[in-house]
């Protein structure tokens, strides 16, 4: 039985394996297939580099598509998953690992670089690891932005409540939405458990609406801001 989000990405990667999962920022297709390898050979990486379970990572690589297989590895092995701490806020968690990329500045011991050499296929098997999760901005109920941790059962708990409450995705999404966000990685979740292509927002804005024209998107989960910016580019004449 699936009880956790871990095991549900890998039951829909392999459901619809030879589907188009993401295109990354080069317009290069991703599978499901390829999506699922991405993260077993993440996750093989950051055990080679002794990250363990239990571990708090954060993830400090701006790539939507590579910072999100980041995440799912650190929760497959069972470490919890942040993004970057604000300054003010840093005092509250005990940092183990910092996850950056090659442009990240100085080298430290607590430092592991994210680069080109971490794509390759996998070379053993990583079985899911009980006891991982990602620590999230949520709003409470005061309505004051808290970070909280969120266990890999509530993860798949809530992407499950989001289908029922909103429906399932029924065709290409586009998410615009910040990488690092919470609602990025609740839509990204559903769209990965309803098997459909997903599309992340880049800075062009005439370019999101032709890749959601070229891609048939039916569905697109909007911050207000992005709503704005697109509509702005609608209403300015841009053709798909």
């Amino acid at each position: 039985m699936i009880r956790a989000f871990s095991q549900a990405f890998e039951a829909s990667c392999r459901t619809h394996a030879a589907k188009l999962a993401m295109l990354d920022p080069t317009g290069a297709p991703v599978s499901f297939a390829n999506l699922f390898f991405t993260v077993i050979a993440f996750a093989e990486a950051l055990q080679d580099h002794g990250v363990v379970a239990g571990d708090l990572v954060s993830v400090e690589v701006a790539d939507p598509i590579a910072g999100a297989a980041l995440k799912l590895a650190l929760v497959r092995i069972g470490a919890t998953a942040i993004g970057p701490i604000p300054s003010n806020r840093s005092a509250e968690f005990t940092i183990n690992w910092h996850l950056v990329t090659p442009d990240a500045g100085p080298v430290r011991p607590d430092r592991i670089t994210v680069d080109r050499s971490w794509i390759r296929s996998p070379r053993r098997a990583i079985p899911i690891t009980e006891g991982g999760g990602m620590v999230r901005s949520t709003s409470g109920t005061t309505g004051t932005p808290k970070l909280r941790r969120i266990s890999d059962a509530a993860l798949l708990a809530r992407a499950l409540r989001g289908q029922e409450v909103r429906g399932a995705p029924d065709g290409p999404v586009f998410i615009g939405y910040a990488p690092g966000s919470s609602p990025f990685f609740n839509y990204l979740a559903r769209a990965i458990l309803s098997g459909s292509l997903q599309l992340h927002a880049q800075s062009d804005d005439a370019a999101n609406l032709r890749a959601m024209d070229a891609a048939g998107a039916t569905t697109a989960f909007l911050s207000p801001w992005n709503f704005r910016r697109l509509l702005d580019e609608v209403e300015a004449g841009t053709d798909p």
